[in-house]
């Protein structure tokens, strides 16, 4: 899992941690077929970038790679 950010909307004045893998799959939730990055003429998806996502992540771990690692 990446490094944990700031939310965007802290509830209670506190910024909350949450992780960008966290934010994402809400958004996929919420939105999964907007666009999330167009790049020379291409346009992908929210859903389309978590998956991309979830196989660099599998491919990074079967490497030796762990969640918290450095």
């Amino acid at each position: 899992m990446l490094g944990p950010c700031v939310a965007e909307r802290p509830t209670d004045g506190e910024p909350k941690t949450v992780y960008l893998t966290q934010a994402l799959h809400r958004a996929v939730q919420q939105h999964p077929d907007r666009v999330a990055v167009r790049f020379y003429g291409r346009a992908r998806t929210l859903r389309e970038s978590a998956d991309r996502v979830a196989r660099l992540a599998g491919a990074l771990q079967r490497l030796g790679l762990q969640p918290g690692g450095a």
